[in-house]
């Protein structure tokens, strides 16, 4: 039985894969919003015959620039990687599931679009407040901490609670706490750095995705939601927006 293939230039569209659904809490809105008249350019395209290797594209304005960096590395056979789908309709969820999934690359479901996707953009901010833990002990009170938190918010926007406790909350928070760019900007600001200074010295030519988030939510956070419900998440937000010493207590 042959199959002809579609074209993947039509099927690929991002307007056909649903990549322009937004939230309050999106990334993807302040990123239409500000780098709509920038300049775009691969810089780099290293791939091998396998498709593994290394991109980099960057998007330039005047003195500023943002890099996204995509590392496309040949996993393990037997090194499991966990992921979520969520969609309204679970049915469509799993259909993508089972063409993408493999023995060691599997997915879960959720009908909680909302919650998954509030998880996603919040984690960015609760992983650099544990960050911010000069050591495991404080860190591992921050953590649950943020987990409280994050429940408060994600119920604020109608999220479910079961998502918060999953792969999509707990789980996606520790692996951003536990390493990555979010988390370092923490680090530095534990220890009494302020953001600017931290930034500047130490990460000039890094992006902290929760920068990005804290100033796009500052607004709405700080005018709507119950300050003394969320302490951590409106100290960070502080911080970044003030300039000012992160602090909090432990």
């Amino acid at each position: 039985m042959n199959i002809e293939l579609r074209d993947p230039n039509i099927i690929m569209k991002l307007s056909r894969l649903g990549s322009f659904h937004q939230s309050r809490l999106s990334f993807l809105r302040s990123f239409l919003s500000e780098f709509k008249d920038w300049q775009y350019k691969r810089d780099l395209f290293d791939l091998d015959q396998e498709g593994h290797g290394t991109a980099v594209y960057s998007f330039k304005k005047k003195d500023r620039a943002y890099s996204l960096i995509c590392y496309a590395n040949k996993i393990k056979d037997d090194e499991r990687s966990d992921r979520v789908i969520a969609n309204k309709n679970i049915k469509i969820a799993k259909s993508i599931g089972r063409k993408i999934s493999t023995k060691y690359y599997l997915t879960e479901y959720s009908k909680d679009v909302v919650g998954v996707e509030v998880c996603s953009a919040i984690k960015n901010i609760y992983s650099m407040i544990i960050g911010a833990g000069q050591s495991l002990n404080s860190s591992s009170n921050l953590f649950q901490k943020a987990i409280l938190e994050m429940r408060y918010l994600n119920k604020y926007f109608k999220g479910k609670d079961e998502t918060i406790l999953g792969l999509a909350g707990v789980g996606d928070l520790y692996v951003s706490a536990a390493g990555g760019r979010n988390s370092k900007m923490g680090s530095f600001l534990g220890k009494g750095f302020t953001f600017k200074t931290a930034k500047k010295r130490f990460m000039p030519k890094e992006t902290v995705e929760g920068e990005e988030l804290a100033k796009e939510i500052a607004p709405f956070i700080l005018k709507k939601i119950d300050k003394k419900k969320i302490p951590l998440m409106i100290n960070l937000l502080k911080t970044i927006k003030e300039n000012k010493k992160l602090k909090i207590k432990v």
